[in-house]
């Protein structure tokens, strides 16, 4: 898979599931306000943690 962009992507979703705009995959929890992504690059030589938080 694209490593780059599977990064991307679950900034995206991070960000929708925040705005509360992710529709059917919308999360359980009522009103989120942060949000954790990870992703590993190779065999692990790249690693990459965001932390979203949506402002009150």
């Amino acid at each position: 898979h694209p490593v780059g962009a599977s990064g991307v992507g679950q900034v995206i979703e991070i960000y929708h599931q925040l705005r509360g705009e992710a529709g059917e995959r919308q999360v359980k929890k009522t009103d989120p306000t942060v949000g954790v992504t990870h992703n590993v690059g190779g065999t692990g030589g790249t690693c990459v943690v965001n932390v979203l938080r949506r402002e009150s």
